[in-house]
């Protein structure tokens, strides 16, 4: 007899399966948003199968999730009819390569489960020590957590006020803390009124602090601390909180498509833009942003999903090998030597970094980043299929999520971590995960050996000189009231009536 779970993943195969022979029948933005749907579809039953094969790692759960996001993204836009792209790609439109880019998400999916399933049969029944993430935090597991957020959320401005290299190592220690939001959401529920309300205005301010310096990354931190509540077993007011969601989606979409017009006006980047003396302009900005948008009948929902999806991912799938050719395997191992180098302390440094062919450099060979100081997403879905189509995606997907499934459990089952390490070692291994489809394997895999490394180190000495303080503590204690005892003998000894 077949199982109710495997019925469930059977149909839902055999519905991704119509879903596509429909899209072939149609054309247009709707076959787009049907072979969307398919690989939503596809991505849900890889997440069921996948957490069967391996049921303790969160790593596996949020790479699929990532890859959904875009599938997700993609139907939104077919939705809307916001499917032309006018960054780069030369004028592309995802309407008509629905069938390829299914393909290519497809191939992703299935090298992420390839590596669930290698990984599961290497290290799938050993024991895991993972965090169990049903359970209460203890109280200075909570207090991390918090600390670590709003680490995160004054690091930007911090760094912009320290020296270079004081920056640098700043960013080290908190760049990386973003995936706190998201725990800090989950455990709200064991915070206490008092810290969510810290929290929740230090995210409001965050937000406005970050329009004034005109970047999106706020958004993101408020996005996953949302996340984090609406998807926790432990959230106590979900329908409240879908409400209030649901009411500020306008103003936070709004916000999100004009801050990059903005920022051409303000400029970026500046402990100026603070100032109360600049609040004006950025009000004349966001005003004239919204003229032009109605003036030009631009739909900032439209504009705003673009934001959200990855198109140098999408023209590197449409684009190869037709305009651009395949780099080819020997081509991308010969590219893996520049990762290799460490060392980025200084502006002079990351950019000799970045001149060596570091990141999302590729991205410019399909039209993007043709603005100096542009940034363009190249993710592994990018690299795998610039590097060999379809089989290049595979191969690459699996590397990647070897490397981080081998990170999660060398770290979390193979050293011994306090639960509060292991949160915090989890808020950057999460980062890696996020990194997938924005950055090329090399890079996710620079990132997963590097940071993952030495933050292990770090959170295992912390573990080392608290057990030492506790341990100095329990020693006092119990010399303590062994003194206590003994002074207490002697009291009553001296209290025995005399024998004689």
């Amino acid at each position: 007899m077949v199982r109710q779970g495997e019925a469930l993943l059977i149909s839902f195969f055999i519905l991704a399966v119509l879903v596509c022979v429909t899209g072939l029948l149609s054309g247009g933005a709707l076959h787009l948003a049907l072979t969307s749907v398919a690989t939503l579809i596809a991505t849900w039953i890889v997440f069921r199968a996948g957490s069967k094969i391996l049921p303790t790692s969160i790593c596996f759960r949020i790479v699929v999730c990532v890859y959904g996001s875009q599938s997700l993204a993609q139907l939104l836009l077919a939705l809307t009819g916001a499917t032309t792209c006018h960054v780069g790609g030369w004028g592309m439109n995802l309407a008509d390569h629905s069938d390829i880019l299914a393909l290519g998400q497809l191939s992703l999916l299935a090298g992420t489960l390839l590596a669930a399933v290698a990984w599961g049969a290497i290290a799938g029944r050993r024991h895991s020590r993972s965090v169990d993430l049903t359970q209460r935090p203890s109280a200075q597991a909570r207090f991390v957590l918090v600390i670590a957020l709003l680490l995160n959320i004054s690091q930007p401005i911090l760094k912009l006020a320290l020296p270079d290299s004081s920056g640098w190592v700043l960013s080290v220690f908190t760049e990386n803390l973003e995936a706190s939001a998201f725990f800090v959401g989950w455990f709200a529920g064991d915070l206490g009124a008092l810290a969510n309300r810290a929290v929740l205005v230090a995210l409001a301010l965050n937000c406005i602090a970050g329009g004034l310096l005109g970047t999106r990354y706020p958004i993101v931190l408020l996005g996953l601390y949302l996340v984090g509540r609406l998807v926790s077993p432990r959230e106590r007011h979900r329908r409240p909180l879908i409400a209030v969601s649901i009411a500020a989606a306008v103003p936070v979409l709004f916000f999100f498509s004009i801050v990059g017009d903005v920022r051409v006006a303000r400029g970026r980047g500046s402990l100026d833009l603070l100032e109360p003396s600049r609040w004006s302009d950025f009000a004349e900005a966001v005003s004239v942003s919204h003229s032009d948008y109605q003036a030009k009948g631009t739909n900032p929902i439209g504009n705003t999903l673009s934001r959200l999806y990855a198109w140098p991912n999408a023209a590197s799938i449409i684009l190869t090998p037709d305009t651009v050719p395949y780099r080819g395997f020997a081509q991308w191992t010969a590219e893996c030597r520049s990762y290799l180098q460490i060392g980025t302390w200084s502006s002079e440094a990351r950019q000799r970094f970045f001149e060596s062919g570091i990141g999302t450099g590729h991205a410019s060979d399909y039209g993007f980043m043709n603005v100096p100081g542009d940034t363009s997403e190249f993710g592994v879905l990018a690299d795998g299929w610039s590097t060999a189509g379809p089989v290049g995606v595979l191969v690459l997907g699996a590397f990647v999520m070897l490397a981080l499934c081998m990170s999660e459990y060398l770290v979390l089952s193979g050293m011994h971590l306090s639960d509060t390490a292991k949160l915090i070692f989890l808020c950057i291994l999460i980062k890696g995960c996020i990194q997938c489809y924005v950055y090329p394997a090399p890079m996710v895999i620079r990132y997963v050996v590097l940071y993952t490394g030495f933050w292990a180190a770090c959170l295992k000495v912390v573990d080392a000189l608290s057990d030492d303080r506790q341990g100095a503590k329990r020693h006092h204690m119990r010399h303590a009231m062994a003194r206590t005892a003994q002074a207490t003998s002697r009291q009553r000894g001296d209290r025995l009536p005399d024998p004689g």
